[in-house]
């Protein structure tokens, strides 16, 4: 197994539905007890950052305008493809020690995959990171 560091940097990717943002606060209070000295960012969608903006277990807030470009891609491709980029590079330049991807979409894996973590966790079946286990 994989040691971590005491002082780690953690990445937690939750896009959307509202109430599952909601819940996700549930996980980053658990991995906030587990790991008090970590920095912990948060990777949302622009709809669900306020949900985290004044939590005291984020340090970091991404957020990524999943509607915008599920909206527009067709009518704006490079801002499209910009968009993708500059949250793509702002997770990758972060070096992250654990990640976890509580949505486990497409679009969610690849920043899960762009975060360069040590180890990985995703929600589905992803070949480069670990599954949850299932209660």
């Amino acid at each position: 197994m994989t040691e971590l560091r005491a002082s780690m940097n953690i990445l937690v990717i939750k896009q959307t539905s509202l109430g599952d943002v909601v819940h996700a606060t549930a996980a980053l209070r658990a991995i906030r007890r587990a790991h008090p000295d970590a920095h912990i960012t948060v990777l949302t969608s622009t709809s669900a950052r306020d949900v985290f903006r004044h939590n005291p277990d984020v340090d970091l807030l991404l957020a990524f305008d999943r509607y915008r470009v599920k909206s527009r891609w067709w009518r704006q491709p490079s801002w499209t493809l910009a968009h993708f980029r500059e949250t793509f590079r702002a997770v990758r330049k972060r070096h992250y020690d654990l990640a976890f991807d509580l949505q486990g979409s497409w679009k969610t894996v690849i920043f899960l995959w762009a975060a360069r973590a040590r180890v990985r966790f995703v929600k589905g079946r992803w070949w480069f990171a670990r599954k949850f286990r299932q209660p």
